[in-house]
């Protein structure tokens, strides 16, 4: 049983974790690990090493989650302004260039081939 100074006696199930591993992060924001990593070493998640590992604090972890909010809005926002104009959309990618077969056995790949005219 754990006593809260303003609430009384709390069970272990209603006290919320300081701090979460990575794979508990990810867990409880319902991404990726590697997303996590990736906003770990970009800089937009902070977190913290303690000996040998790292934990998100529950509070950089739940504002890191409200920024990826605004940037989302701010994408929808973008997005609406650009259905009012009557230009196409430019292709998400274009078509991949066909790669050489390897040599049985050498494991590297060989140049890209040219493209036909």
């Amino acid at each position: 049983m754990i006593w809260d100074p303003y609430n009384g006696p709390m069970s272990s199930a209603n006290v919320r974790p300081l701090a979460y591993s990575v794979p508990e992060a990810a867990e409880v924001a319902g991404v990726s690990r590697a997303h996590l990593y990736r906003a770990m070493q970009v800089g937009d998640l902070a977190s913290v090493k303690t000996g040998s590992r790292r934990v998100v604090l529950h509070d950089d972890l739940v504002a890191w989650l409200h920024g990826q909010r605004e940037v989302a809005v701010g994408v929808a926002e973008t997005a609406t302004e650009a259905d009012d104009a009557t230009a196409p959309a430019p292709p998400i990618c274009s078509t991949p260039r066909p790669m050489r077969r390897t040599r049985r056995g050498s494991g590297v790949a060989q140049a890209p081939l040219p493209l036909a005219d």
